[in-house]
């Protein structure tokens, strides 16, 4: 019987949670369906020449200032989860963050109901070396920062900007986002907020079910592992319970400081599109520009296709061909989705393979480490 170890395959030390071939699958249904949407734009653009016009004469300045104001955006919504993993106690080192924001815009993009994001950080933040209560609480406690600010711009912006009168072209659109997203966004933050800090019976479910294991379970073995895991799952959700409470009840600076780059990301984001109707000579209005934007989004978020693909197309060209040519409109949804759909497919794309690359690094490099300590206490041994 050979008794040597076995070689370490770095394929075989593939970081757990990140499934290659469903992201993958992901990818292309996103990117395939999106194309096929802008065509369908196209197509109904009546004037195609027009638009290739419309594109040409476009002021550049304005894309490269939205281009400026992207990157910003995206580095307030990384100080955002800097700050919180902060307020949980774990230092995190800002490269790191960034890498995982933009890893986990990539994942969201490719996911129905952009419901891959979450994940995607906590798996980043374990990668760093933050336990995965805490990390879950980080992110969970981001997200509710981010959306209870995006339901609070939806609700004060359009105010301010006049579209939710009612001979505003935009007023429709609106009054279906506050009739029936709003609210949905609203009450799926109250309920994560009140199922984080009020846990506890989820704590006491799983004791109840470890004693009965206890007393069902013949089987010795398995008793002891699903008892085990029970252990862990409750350890894990005290552990969350604790990270969660403290960023809601002791550290309230750091949920302020969260707030205030979670609304900084959102304007900057909205900017963007703002910029881009600039460089084609239209100004709807920087508020209205921004509230229209607010709408898509939320209706967007909503829809089940990865990413809110073709939903947000389909919503950009039926809101601004009340208000703009058609040439012009089909014009600013190439520029506007290649601002904010393809360059963050294709930077998270490559922060994604970066991160997954490292982490197999690391793997092998333990594994090897592992596969010497063995060697030599079995040499020690044989001496």
């Amino acid at each position: 019987m050979n008794d040597s170890p076995r070689p370490v395959s770095e394929t075989h030390l593939k970081p757990s949670g990140m499934p290659e071939k469903g992201i993958l699958r992901s990818t292309l249904t996103a990117v395939g369906f999106s194309i096929v949407v802008f065509l369908i734009v196209i197509a109904v653009v009546p004037d195609k020449t027009g638009m290739l016009a419309v594109l040409r004469r476009g002021d550049w300045r304005y894309l490269a200032a939205g281009l400026a104001c992207l990157a910003l955006a995206l580095w307030f919504d990384a100080f955002r989860l800097w700050w919180l993993c902060k307020g949980i106690g774990s230092e995190v080192p800002f490269p790191r963050v960034v890498q995982g924001i933009l890893a986990s815009n990539f994942v969201s993009l490719v996911t129905p109901f952009v419901s891959g994001g979450a994940p995607c950080i906590i798996w980043v933040l374990q990668q760093s070396g933050v336990d995965m209560s805490r990390a879950s609480a980080a992110v969970v406690a981001g997200g509710v920062v981010s959306q209870s600010m995006l339901v609070a711009l939806s609700v004060v912006v359009p105010i301010l900007s006049g579209i939710h009168q009612a001979d505003d072209p935009f007023a429709h659109m609106l009054s279906i986002g506050a009739r029936t997203v709003v609210p949905l966004y609203l009450l799926g933050v109250v309920l994560v907020v009140v199922g984080s800090l009020r846990i506890e019976w989820a704590q006491r479910t799983i004791s109840s079910w470890d004693r009965r294991l206890q007393k069902a379970v013949r089987a010795r073995r398995l008793a002891v592992r699903l008892r085990r895991l029970l252990r862990g799952i409750g350890q894990g959700l005290r552990g969350y319970n604790a990270s969660f409470k403290l960023l809601a009840t002791e550290r309230p600076s750091v949920l302020i400081r969260a707030y205030g780059c979670s609304a900084l990301y959102f304007m900057g984001m909205f900017t963007v599109g703002y910029l881009v109707f600039r460089a084609f000579g239209a100004d709807v209005g920087y508020l209205r520009a921004v509230s229209a934007q607010m709408i898509i989004l939320l209706v967007a978020s909503a829809t089940p296709t990865p990413g809110g693909a073709g939903a947000s197309e389909l919503g950009a060209y039926s809101l601004f061909v009340q208000i703009m040519p058609k040439e012009a409109v089909g014009a600013f949804v190439l520029v506007w989705r290649i601002l904010t759909y393809w360059l963050l497919l294709l930077t998270g794309a490559i922060a994604l393979g970066m991160a997954v690359r490292a982490s197999a690094q690391r793997y092998a490099q333990l594994a090897m480490q592992g596969t010497r300590r063995f060697s030599s206490r079995k040499g020690r041994k044989q001496r």
